[in-house]
């Protein structure tokens, strides 16, 4: 069975975006915030220049998403401070963790660095029950939470087989130290990248 998928697929052929104004808030891992992270995945988007039908990650706003909580229609400011209290509270006694990239993984809509070990439970403990201290209900989360940072979206239709060969499927391996969950508000469409950093928690220890 091929390691990856025979064709990508444009992410944003019949994806529904908010409104421009509109924002959706989220609880990522800021993986970009370390400069080794930056260097690895300059390193591998440069190798992505020549593919037209691909749209990289802006370095600075490379993140691991924890929960989607929903949009600013339904959650104000002052409930996003409140949440990032709570959790700040909740995450002050954990320890930092050490994580890894190196392993690529490819779908048909996008290029994954994968984050190993995959254990950032706590984190995602913390930040759900801070949604429902303040919202009363939990924020949106996958199943089966696989923490990843996305360097590339496909923007066409398109073979995969050249991309992966001029990307291969594992990078020079990067360890970093997760210490912080960070509250982030991205308005508008999510390629537009218009992205506002309310705060972090930190992890203590």
């Amino acid at each position: 069975m091929s390691r990856y998928p025979a064709r990508l697929v444009d992410r944003w052929h019949d994806r529904v975006e908010p409104y421009p104004g509109q924002g959706i808030l989220y609880w990522q891992v800021l993986t970009g915030r370390d400069p080794r992270v930056r260097a690895a995945v300059r390193d591998a988007q440069e190798r992505l220049l020549p593919f037209p039908g691909l749209h990289l990650t802006p370095l600075r706003w490379l993140h691991a998403t924890v929960l989607t909580l929903g949009s600013t229609y339904d959650i104000s400011l002052d409930e996003a401070y409140d949440m990032l209290g709570a959790a700040s509270e909740s995450l002050a006694g954990t320890p930092p963790i050490q994580v890894a990239m190196e392993r690529i993984i490819y779908s048909p809509e996008e290029i994954l660095l994968e984050l190993e070990p995959t254990d950032l439970n706590p984190i995602r403990e913390a930040t759900q029950a801070a949604a429902r201290k303040v919202l009363g209900r939990e924020a949106h989360a996958e199943a089966l939470w696989s923490p990843h940072t996305t360097i590339a979206y496909s923007t066409a239709d398109q073979p995969a087989a050249l991309i992966v060969e001029a990307l291969g499927h594992r990078l020079t391996r990067c360890d970093f130290t997760v210490d912080a969950v960070s509250l982030i508000i991205q308005f508008g469409a999510e390629r537009d990248w218009d992205c506002r950093h309310i705060g972090s928690a930190l992890l203590l220890g």
